[in-house]
């Protein structure tokens, strides 16, 4: 029988980001997965942006979660040899008076620490007879989200089971867990939206939403001041070197399986094309599922009936910017005792379920 202190369970943004926290802080563990049971992650175009666009307010708990994250992502570059992150600002594309007032309005509030100035004329419009005023988010970019798990299971390869994991081979014991032919003292599920299939996290309300995206290639090189940001209006375009971009995502939350469909491809289609009226070619077309939570927050902690158990989940649109402080919030509760706030703790669906 083999001994680790955690299992983790999934091996996208939050069961790698868990990994590499418990990695740092002297824990062994073990990470069982099965890549193809779901491909978030992969697809993800990693950006990270502390400003929510609807209302233009900062991103929920954004002054903690993003210097911690930024931190965090370049130690990873040093223990894995690889750039993961781009600090690139993102442009805003008004798409009313009305908008470009409330920017104005927020810059002078608390979200100024992220708002840039207003640039009029600066990013070509499609119509061709006048340019769009633009509003620069700054403090934003992108993580390389398949570089970053691809080359992290690597650099924990001895520690990675390829299979999928099977809730009904785990028993339990007085202060520790056992699956297969391992003891642990946690098993840690960081199961994205496939949570919903786990017998013993049936309480956790969901609210997965799948998601579209395509990589694309402009037939000639655009305009230095579009391919130097981030171009967001209605979906976003990530500038990815020789003229290609990813530009999504959709949302959909009828269907959620992993099947690209044509009616997100036309959608997505005309959304880049409201941007700029070049001419391109698709190069790929990927759908995920965004394992995002029905309020809106994180979940993690124990189960509040089996201790040797806890979640790490419901990081929806904003996981990247969310994971690494997360992840360490949930090391500290299990290892120090350290109390979460109600509103992430996994224990809210619990108490709503017994209530």
């Amino acid at each position: 029988m083999q001994h680790t202190d955690f299992i983790i369970v999934g091996s996208g943004l939050a069961g790698v980001t868990l990994a590499h926290t418990l990695h740092e802080g002297g824990y062994k563990f073990k990470i069982i997965s099965d890549p193809a049971l779901s491909n978030c992650s992969m697809v993800a175009a990693g950006i990270y942006n502390p400003v929510v666009f609807f209302r233009i307010t900062k991103s929920y708990m954004a002054d903690f979660v993003l210097p911690f994250a930024i931190d965090f992502y370049r130690n990873i570059e040093t223990r894995i040899n690889q750039n993961l992150i781009q600090e690139q600002s993102i442009a805003r594309l008004f798409t009313s008076i009305s908008e470009q007032q409330l920017w104005e309005k927020r810059r002078e509030e608390g979200v100024g620490i992220y708002l840039g100035e207003i640039k009029e004329d600066a990013i070509p419009s499609t119509s061709g007879t006048s340019n769009n005023p633009i509003g620069v988010v700054k403090n934003s970019g992108s993580l390389h989200c398949r570089v970053y798990l691809n080359t992290s299971l690597n650099y924990f390869n001895d520690s990675v089971i390829r299979e999928k994991f099977d809730h009904e081979k785990i028993v339990f014991h007085e202060r520790e867990v056992e699956y297969k032919n391992t003891i642990a003292k946690k098993i840690i599920f960081c199961e994205g939206h496939l949570i919903s299939n786990n017998p013993f996290f049936k309480e956790v309300a969901l609210k997965p939403v799948k998601g579209e995206v395509l990589t694309i290639k402009f037939d000639e090189a655009l305009p230095l001041n579009i391919s130097e940001y981030i171009i967001n209006k209605k979906c976003f375009l990530l500038p990815l070197g020789d003229n290609r971009y990813k530009a999504g995502a959709t949302y959909n939350w009828k269907n959620i399986n992993e099947d690209t469909t044509p009616e997100a491809l036309q959608e997505l289609r005309k959304n880049v094309e409201d941007i700029i009226s070049q001419p391109f070619s698709v190069l790929s077309h990927h759908a995920g599922v965004r394992p995002a939570a029905a309020d809106r927050r994180p979940i993690l902690g124990l189960h509040t009936r089996y201790p040797q158990l806890a979640i790490f989940n419901g990081l929806g649109t904003k996981g990247v910017m969310l994971a690494p402080y997360f992840a360490n919030e949930l090391v500290q509760s299990m290892v120090n005792g350290k109390v979460l706030h109600k509103e992430v703790d996994v224990g809210r669906f619990f108490a709503h379920a017994n209530g």
